[in-house]
């Protein structure tokens, strides 16, 4: 839809709002009320990315320490990419105790160090190519998952 076909109908319809407010010619009311729908192009300039990632192992201590080897692969690939670590931040970390009931038994597999962060990638116009290539990397990972983009 062309913009000028836009404006004519966003036109029309604030006059045909204008016009009908008052029919019986009564004192008009100091409003207007207009709706339609439009159309919004724009290309992005930044992506936001969820990557999560969690290890069990048989003590809190290994699991965590499975959880922050991945963490620095992570950071490797971003301090590859040029991403300052104002652009990274941590949305929850989490330990906790993971169970698997076999046999209607609740039956103790470990315990689980989980941790989400969020990435900003900025400057998207001039470097299109540089989400791909941090997801490409990011993906390789093992046990990581990449939400929400």
């Amino acid at each position: 839809m062309n913009k000028k076909f836009l404006t004519g109908i966003v036109f029309s319809l604030l006059l045909f709002s204008l016009t009908s407010c008052n029919p019986n010619g009564q004192e008009s009311q100091d409003s207007a009320s207009v709706s339609g729908i439009g159309t919004v192009l724009a290309q992005p300039d930044m992506v936001l990315i969820n990557i999560s990632f969690s290890h069990t192992s048989p003590t809190t201590k290994e699991a965590k320490k499975a959880a922050e080897q991945t963490m620095q692969q992570i950071l490797k690939i971003l301090q590859e990419e040029h991403i300052e670590d104002k652009f990274l931040k941590t949305i929850s970390l989490n330990y906790d105790v993971e169970y698997e009931y076999r046999n209607l038994r609740r039956v103790l597999l470990g315990q689980r160090a989980q941790q989400t962060i969020v990435v900003t990638v900025n400057d998207m116009i001039n470097a299109p190519e540089r989400f791909s290539s941090i997801l490409d990397k990011i993906t390789t990972i093992d046990k990581v998952e990449v939400q929400n983009i």
